[in-house]
């Protein structure tokens, strides 16, 4: 869905400046797509509870408007929840939460969040809980609460590998906590690997202008998908 939207939005959009957005670039949602779901699981023959609540996912970021994020924050409360199966409550669930906190209504978030993290611990998925403390995370960021979302996350550094959403989320952590000594090393090998990934850029870009290093955080926006070297080389290249 979010590759129709770019090829249809291409001609009216370069993907510039997306520091002064509203919203996230689309190549940033697909990134973000694309590392919650396993690689060549994107469509399972039989749907699991991790995918149902990707698709709940996508449905929110896809921007439905005010009132319809209205109606699915109801969703929980909604007569025929009880009959619905462990999945679909799940997804069910995680769209109420996304809904809750797209509307800046954190509290009822968290509350939301907290049945969804008692549904999914009881099913025993691991992937599905995996889902459920990225989304805690993004929910205690939201809320400025940057040491809460590192307890979620389960992680006080960035050594070893890590999954996307976690590098993203605990970056953001990290370097809101005053550590961001702790990310840009981890960002700078990931953005080696992973030159096209714009989040990464700009965190990285964050994490050195934190440590008062604004030459290297110049560089960083530079070199990012967007940036002006990044564009310079482009146009050489053509």
């Amino acid at each position: 869905m979010f590759e129709k939207l770019q090829h249809a939005s291409r001609l009216n959009d370069n993907g510039s400046w997306p520091y002064l957005r509203s919203h996230p670039l689309t190549t940033e949602r697909m990134a973000d797509m694309q590392t919650r779901v396993p690689h060549g699981h994107t469509q399972p023959p039989v749907p699991t509870m991790e995918h149902a609540m990707m698709a709940g996912r996508a449905r929110v970021l896809s921007r439905p408007g005010i009132d319809t994020l209205r109606q699915w924050t109801q969703l929980p409360q909604a007569p025929g929840f009880a009959r619905l199966n462990a999945n679909d409550q799940a997804a069910q669930l995680y769209v109420a939460t996304l809904s809750q906190m797209e509307l800046k209504n954190l509290a009822d978030a968290r509350k939301v969040w907290n049945q969804l993290s008692a549904h999914v611990q009881a099913q025993g998925d691991a992937a599905a809980k995996q889902q459920v403390r990225w989304l805690g995370a993004e929910l205690e960021l939201a809320a400025q609460q940057p040491q809460a979302a590192l307890q979620v996350l389960g992680i006080a550094d960035l050594r070893g590998p890590q999954p996307r959403p976690t590098l993203v989320l605990g970056s953001q952590a990290l370097i809101a906590t005053g550590q961001a000594s702790k990310v840009s090393d981890r960002l700078q090998s990931w953005v080696v690997d992973q030159p096209n990934d714009a989040t990464a850029w700009r965190l990285l870009a964050q994490a050195w202008q934190a440590q008062n290093q604004s030459l290297r955080a110049v560089r960083s926006e530079a070199e990012g998908p967007c940036g002006a070297l990044r564009l310079c080389r482009c146009h050489r290249s053509l």
